[in-house]
């Protein structure tokens, strides 16, 4: 195996796994804010777009000013990026 191939795998798994994890960042995110929204406010674990990502984001750092998912989450989502472009 070349050294671009295995370099591309492990892009790969390194991508895989920071979007796994956060998918579960964003899902603890979501059951914290639900705990502190009324039931009619409250956020669905399924089907997920920009503009719900977004108010999920504000609502968490109203709520939890000094939190630090949305934090751990934006880093993810950028090494997921940087992973998928070193993958490519």
């Amino acid at each position: 195996m070349t050294s671009h191939v295995i370099v591309g795998i492990l892009a790969f798994v390194c991508g895989l796994a920071c979007a796994i994890t956060g998918t579960l960042v964003v899902f603890e995110m979501v059951d914290r804010v639900n705990e502190r929204l009324p039931e009619d406010r409250q956020f669905s674990h399924l089907w997920w777009y920009p503009s719900k990502q977004k108010q999920l984001l504000i609502e968490y750092e109203r709520l939890y000013p000094n939190g630090r998912l949305a934090r751990k989450w934006r880093v993810l989502t950028v090494l997921l990026f940087a992973f998928g472009l070193v993958f490519a």
